[in-house]
């Protein structure tokens, strides 16, 4: 390229200086086809050369945001700039696809031992967290657990979905009752239980039955089921021996076997078994309305008893040594 000048004088003068024309830098772009919005950050890569930076919405460096995409096809310009300052540009677009929306649902609360039943829905295929590959998976219930499904759609798109399985103890159940009981007995048996609902085998639902008289030889069997406030249950049965009893003679208060002192008393008393050394004794505590307060076997011949919490009132008790039993009157006030 030469430069001339004339001034004014008509006089003339000439430079030359030589450019050179570099070639624009040949870029290229190919991204991935397409990509699922809840894959997160993408490390963006298939621009040449390489070194370019790459630009468009939900870009920051070379770092693709998908959530900040909209499901649909978006553009993104690659930029390479070579070492004498060309550049050149490169466009293509990523189809971004909506993942599937995954609902797990079943039941939140068990009750130990239980059979859980939990279903997902909303993907073409599932992955469980404990390894299932169906739409729907059973667990047994042990303990509170977390159970997840992963779910894929046919673009190969996943999200995914849990719930929270809390599992409730069964509720503790035992029927308070003697191993053995005089035919001519009318007396009461009870549950002790954490639950608030009960049905007897004989459908009474309350916490006391009342059973007796029997016949020689009956052995009569009883069953509870419990169920508490959380919808569980637990069962307990028992079985009683049914004897013919032979009633002990009373006696005057001086000469009798079986003592009680002090009588009336505040719950705080003492049962002494004079004639009845190293034998099992079996003694029943009942109310005067029939229920059982407390049932024991003993092999002492003195026996404290401590229950300073009863009500004033009149108590049974029943006191059994082989087929013999007494029943004495005790006062609390």
């Amino acid at each position: 390229m030469t430069y001339l000048i004339t001034d004014s004088n008509n006089c003339s003068n000439s430079d030359t200086s030589f450019i050179k024309i570099n070639q624009n830098p040949v870029v290229s772009l190919n991204l991935i086809d397409k990509l699922c919005r809840n894959e997160g950050f993408i490390n963006l890569t298939g621009g040449q050369p390489n070194g370019g930076n790459y630009s468009g919405s939900g870009i920051l460096g070379n770092i693709l945001n998908t959530f900040a995409l909209n499901t649909s096809y978006n553009y993104i310009s690659y930029t390479y700039t070579d070492s004498n300052s060309c550049f050149s540009s490169s466009i293509d677009s990523i189809n971004i696809l909506q993942e599937p929306i995954i609902r797990v649902s079943g039941d939140s609360i068990l009750c130990f031992g239980d059979s859980s039943l939990v279903t997902a829905v909303g993907g073409l295929n599932y992955l469980w967290s404990n390894g299932d590959t169906s739409n729907f998976t059973t667990s047994l219930a042990i303990s509170s657990f977390n159970l997840s499904a992963i779910g894929i759609d046919s673009n190969g798109c996943q999200s995914m979905d849990s719930v929270f399985i809390t599992v409730e103890d069964l509720p503790q159940v035992n029927i308070n009752a003697p191993d053995t009981l005089c035919s001519d007995s009318l007396t009461t048996i009870n549950v002790i239980s954490s639950a608030n609902q009960f049905l007897w085998n004989n459908n009474n639902t309350n916490v006391f039955i009342q059973i007796g008289p029997f016949n020689n030889g009956d052995n009569p069997s009883y069953f509870v089921t419990a169920t508490d406030s959380n919808g569980c249950y637990n069962s307990d049965s028992t079985t009683i021996i049914i004897e013919n009893c032979e009633v002990l003679q009373t006696h005057d208060l001086d000469d009798m076997d079986i003592i009680v002192y002090p009588n009336p008393n505040n719950g705080i008393f003492t049962i002494e078994l004079n004639n009845h050394l190293n034998e099992e004794i079996d003694i029943t505590f009942i109310s005067s309305l029939g229920q059982i307060i407390n049932y024991q076997k003993f092999n002492s011949n003195i026996i404290n008893f401590n229950a300073p919490y009863l009500s004033n009132g009149i108590y049974s008790l029943i006191i059994k040594s082989k087929n013999q039993y007494l029943i004495k009157k005790i006062i609390i006030q």
